[in-house]
């Protein structure tokens, strides 16, 4: 009977001389690699045989005359077995990157936006007495509910942080030198640079990031600052160094940030790109802006937001104007 044998083919290579090289097969013994000639070429005998169902790994073992040694796995079939991975691995490698960051864009996009434009169609409401303002149940979120609801009883805070969420999907990002000796427009759906559009993929992920790390982090810190204006004006005047602080710390924290990402985005595409940059440059002058206006907005622009409130003392307040002009008029 002639016998046919089976060759495990292995490539192995160094800078140095290969002084072993052996292969293991599943958890079967050791086989010692035979060079062919004087290439890179060992092989080695085998029974496929023994491995014809399931997967079975290939461990392959290799020093040279340097000392430097490797050992290498690599996974095989012969019925065409496929290697399982877990849940989170799979669900990686099936995922498309792209499409799932412009997913978490569009989900900044809304968190950043719906609530305070639902705030300010309540807030009207509860204006025209057409509804009471919501008691939330935890004294933490009734507190941040009142911080985004003086928020967007101010317009000029809330026009700006509204339209300027909305501006990130869609208006252009910066104009600056895309690629060398080119000046581009990026959006967050594409690029155009030298008469070519380029689709978006990871700048759904950029735009992000500054979603996450710059206009929603502006919202509760403006919110912040506006509501202890508008507590200090109408319900305690005294406030404590701590929370005064904080008043502007927050702010301050934040458009730092924005500036040093900025700076690298100068590094990165040129002075043109800076100060045609709406992501990263003016969204900082917004930020300062926006900080200012919260800080020293006037009592009459909280007038709204007292009513729904602080009623009985912005009433009692209102009284006392009126009998003091009418006391002024009498003597007259």
């Amino acid at each position: 009977m002639a016998s046919c044998a089976f060759l495990c083919r292995v490539l192995v290579w160094s800078l140095s001389s290969i002084v072993e090289a052996r292969v293991r097969i599943g958890k079967g013994p050791w086989l010692t690699l035979t060079q062919v000639k004087e290439g890179p070429l060992f092989v080695a005998s085998w029974n496929p045989q023994k491995y014809l169902a399931e997967l079975h790994t290939l461990t392959v073992y290799a020093k040279d005359s340097s000392g430097r040694e490797q050992t290498i796995e690599q996974p095989f079939s012969l019925d065409g077995s496929q290697p399982s991975f877990r849940f989170w691995p799979r669900a990686l490698l099936m995922s498309n990157v792209s499409m799932f960051f412009q997913f978490l864009f569009g989900i900044m996009v809304c968190v950043c936006v719906l609530p305070l434009c639902i705030l300010r169609y309540v807030h009207r409401l509860a204006l025209e007495k057409r509804m009471i303002r919501p008691r939330l149940r935890w004294k933490f979120c009734d507190l941040w509910l009142r911080k985004l609801w003086v928020l967007v009883s101010v317009d000029r805070l809330f026009w700006p942080l509204v339209v300027s969420a909305v501006y990130v999907p869609v208006g252009p990002w910066f104009v600056g030198e895309v690629i060398e000796d080119h000046i581009g427009v990026v959006f967050a759906w594409g690029i155009f640079v030298n008469r070519s559009y380029l689709p978006g993929s990871l700048t759904y992920a950029y735009g992000f990031f500054q979603m996450l790390t710059f206009q929603f982090p502006l919202i509760l810190a403006v919110a912040h600052c506006v509501e202890f204006r508008f507590w200090s004006l109408y319900v305690d005047p005294l406030c404590s160094f701590p929370r005064y602080l904080c008043r502007h710390v927050c702010p301050l924290l934040i458009v730092t940030l924005q500036m040093i990402t900025a700076f690298f985005f100068w590094l990165a595409y040129g002075t043109m790109a800076l100060f045609l940059g709406p992501l990263r440059t003016w969204s900082a002058v917004l930020g300062l802006i926006l900080w200012y206006q919260a800080a020293t907005v006037h009592k009459d622009v909280l007038r709204e937001a007292a009513q729904v409130w602080v009623p009985q003392p912005l009433a009692w307040e209102e009284e006392k104007s009126e009998s003091q002009a009418h006391m002024s008029q009498s003597s007259l």
